[in-house]
């Protein structure tokens, strides 16, 4: 399936960890997991890594050492000092002015009025995500956060996109008919976070391979509109991973 491009689209995800050893690790764990193929970097780059499957990047890794290990997801935008602009003026704050990296593109980092930070990405050579929708890809992105009316308001006036509300906690974000991303609420969720969902050939296999390697299954199974998710913790950061069976969210 082609990957949506032009602003308001998820476009990148990435992630940063303390220490080289545990970008090591988590990447020997994510390799096991997904199959996945690195494009690792340099020291000069923070080790900044791109995951790939059959060369397309569908993940970036690197370290930092008051990292989070939380993933951050990244919304296209046409021009980033306007886009950044804008998400003060829907009551986010810039954590990161833009900065321009190489000819790759510039990017910018909010913490959104619900405390999750996100990403702001214009591309130049790089576009973000090679591959999505199919087996070791990005397949969905869900928000979680305290006040789901609050989180619509903000992202649809970052990307301009409608929602439509199957659940009472959960809003769908959509450009036109299609869907991209949904916004849960959760009263204990905190300051929330961006929870990214990757597609996986076989559930049962990816659970197995998890406690194989250390990590902890967090939830077995949970269906979801088209397919079923599984949520599982790596050994490395305990960061949360929600994986889907291939099918429709």
């Amino acid at each position: 399936m082609d990957v949506p491009t032009g602003p308001g689209n998820p476009c990148w995800l990435d992630l940063m960890v303390p220490s080289l050893d545990q970008h090591e690790a988590l990447r020997a764990f994510l390799t096991a997991l997904h199959g996945w193929e690195w494009q690792l970097g340099g020291e000069e780059r923070g080790w900044y890594s791109q995951a790939t499957v059959e060369g397309d990047p569908v993940l970036g890794l690197g370290v930092s050492a008051d990292a989070t290990a939380l993933p951050l997801v990244h919304f296209a935008v046409a021009d980033i000092a306007a886009a950044a602009a804008r998400t003060e003026e829907l009551g986010a704050t810039v954590l990161m002015v833009p900065q321009q990296v190489g000819d790759l593109g510039t990017t910018a980092i909010v913490r959104d009025p619900l405390g999750v930070a996100t990403g702001l990405w214009q591309a130049g050579s790089f576009a973000g995500f090679g591959r999505m929708f199919e087996v070791g890809t990005p397949g969905w992105f869900d928000h979680v956060s305290r006040d789901g009316a609050a989180a619509a308001a903000f992202y649809c006036g970052l990307t301009g996109a409608t929602t439509m509300s199957p659940d009472p906690a959960m809003r769908i974000l959509a450009h036109g008919e299609r869907w991209f991303a949904s916004l849960t609420e959760e009263a204990d969720a905190g300051d929330g976070q961006w929870m990214p969902v990757y597609i996986a050939a076989d559930l049962d296999a990816a659970r197995a391979t998890t406690v194989a390697h250390g990590g902890t299954v967090l939830i077995h199974e949970m269906p979801v509109p088209g397919s079923v998710i599984t949520v599982v913790a790596d050994p490395v950061v305990h960061a949360s991973w929600t994986l889907m069976a291939p099918g429709a969210p």
